[in-house]
């Protein structure tokens, strides 16, 4: 996911002004976007998840784009695209093993 967030800030930050929100973003894209950080715990995985989801929905509501675009990270608010990635051979791979 962060791959191809990356290669999406990367190749639309000269046409568009971006702004990201999310608990981390890489030092090289920080100065292409207006980052709008939404600090979460690492760990545990759902207690980062419910976090993410309310201070990303708090971060994201003032802002007025003309698009909004979820990358894996999902929020209550209005969204007009959303990526949802997934890996079919992993899925494979664990199904297989649970029928054992």
């Amino acid at each position: 996911m962060e791959r191809a967030f990356a290669e999406l800030v990367r190749r639309f930050h000269e046409r568009y002004d971006i702004v990201v929100v999310a608990s981390d973003l890489a030092s090289d894209l920080r100065p292409l976007v207006e980052w709008r950080r939404a600090p979460a715990p690492r760990r545990p995985a759902a207690l980062r998840f419910l976090v993410f989801y309310a201070l990303g929905a708090l971060r994201l509501r003032p802002v007025r784009p003309g698009l909004v675009h979820t990358l894996g990270a999902i929020v209550p608010n209005r969204a007009d695209v959303a990526t949802v990635q997934f890996c079919h051979a992993g899925y494979r791979d664990a199904a297989e093993v649970g029928l054992d």
